[in-house]
């Protein structure tokens, strides 16, 4: 299976790609920034993972980049991720974490004819304040309490929306 896997520099994108790889899959993964290429996860991908290089917010190097790796599959952990600097950086946090969802999402209609899954990770943070104190749950009331978790919170709703138009 080829998989396009967004956030593939950070922690959890380059372990779920080792992983990927191990069981077989062709990947291909997104990078926004050249010197992401001298970090030591991508390092340790390079040579067995197809790199295209854009930012999620690029709408033509992310049709682009579906286009020619023609996937199977998409796993979206791309995003600004810091809870704290979502308050001082809210734009840059919201249009990279739902505007460049929806381009991702968007494109992969167009430009996936072969797509079986499109995985979306979230972040606890959308549950923000509960008054309960118990684990959280799926059919949990979301609070989103930071710019981070609205724009996850927002992407969630658009994923559905797509699913369902």
């Amino acid at each position: 299976m080829r998989v396009f896997l967004t956030g593939i520099s950070g922690f959890i994108g380059s372990y779920l790609a080792e992983a990927l790889l191990k069981d077989g899959h062709e990947i291909h993964g997104l990078i926004r920034q050249s010197n992401r290429l001298n970090h030591p996860s991508v390092k340790r991908l390079a040579g067995r993972v197809v790199f295209h290089y854009g930012s999620l917010i690029d709408t033509m190097a992310v049709r682009g980049a579906l286009r020619e790796a023609k996937v199977d599959a998409i796993c979206h952990l791309g995003a600004v991720t810091p809870v704290a600097y979502s308050f001082q950086h809210p734009i840059e946090v919201v249009e990279t974490n739902l505007i460049g969802t929806i381009n991702l999402a968007e494109a992969a209609m167009t430009e996936c004819e072969n797509l079986k899954r499109f995985i979306f990770a979230s972040s606890m943070e959308t549950y923000g304040f509960q008054e309960k104190r118990t684990p959280f749950v799926e059919t949990d009331e979301l609070h989103p309490a930071c710019p981070y978790a609205v724009a996850k919170v927002a992407s969630e709703k658009y994923l559905q929306y797509l699913h369902y138009a």
